[in-house]
């Protein structure tokens, strides 16, 4: 039975990278992976700081110095007393910063699953591109999409098999909490009435291995900071 309430999800770790483009705070991108054994505080410590130290030459590489990677924070996902830590990065990318796009242009890279479904698929949008890496105003080139999409895989592979003292990362995941949606009545003190969307969660999480991450050619837009 769905509930109001999310469910936890055993076995499932949240990767977050916090960053700041110029004046833009609060970038936030979240990848999901499951795990095996016991994700202690030394394990997840463990992660975070592997998530942290690769991102610069696999991600930062293809960034300009106008993006920071802040922190990384690893949490597991399977109970309310689950260990979670915070790594201090303080990585910047490594392009001329004068070459900047605007933070609302990403690049994005969606996940795919075997399992067919209604809804949106998996995705990992980074803002921070150098705007000599555009095509035109709506596509980014070729060659810096390649290169950068060989380098996102590179590293997500690099923290799937990451054994810690706990267990094992075993793979990327989508993580699914949330079943559905229902709108609800907010009356306004002037009389008026709003409407809210409310999440219906289920009463298990849904978990799909991603089998590849592709970027999109199609320069993005991240409307939403910090909830992506």
């Amino acid at each position: 039975m769905a509930s109001n309430v999310p469910p936890l999800a055993p076995g499932v770790l949240k990767l977050q990278l916090n960053q700041t483009y110029g004046g833009a705070t609060n970038l936030v991108n979240r990848l999901f992976f499951s795990f095996s054994g016991n994700l202690d505080e030394a394990s997840a410590l463990s992660i975070a700081t592997l998530a942290s130290n690769n991102w610069s030459a696999d991600l930062g590489a293809h960034l300009t110095s106008h993006l920071s990677l802040d922190s990384v924070e690893v949490l597991d996902m399977g109970s309310p007393t689950g260990n979670q830590v915070t790594v201090t990065a303080g990585h910047l990318g490594t392009l001329p910063s004068t070459d900047y796009s605007p933070a609302l242009a990403v690049v994005n890279n969606v996940g795919s699953v075997a399992r067919r479904y209604r809804g949106g698929k998996p995705r990992f949008s980074q803002s921070g591109f150098p705007a000599s890496a555009m095509a035109d105003n709506q596509h980014w080139n070729g060659t810096a999409l390649s290169s950068w999409s060989s380098n996102f895989n590179g590293y997500v592979v690099a923290i799937v098999g990451h054994g810690t003292n706990g267990g094992q990362v075993i793979s990327c995941v989508n993580l699914s909490l949330v079943q559905g949606y229902t709108w609800k009545e907010i009356p306004l003190s002037n009389g008026g009435i709003k409407y809210e969307k409310v999440p219906t969660y289920r009463t298990t999480p849904v978990t799909d291995q991603i089998q590849s991450w592709v970027a999109k050619s199609q320069i993005g837009s991240q409307r939403r900071r910090g909830v992506n």
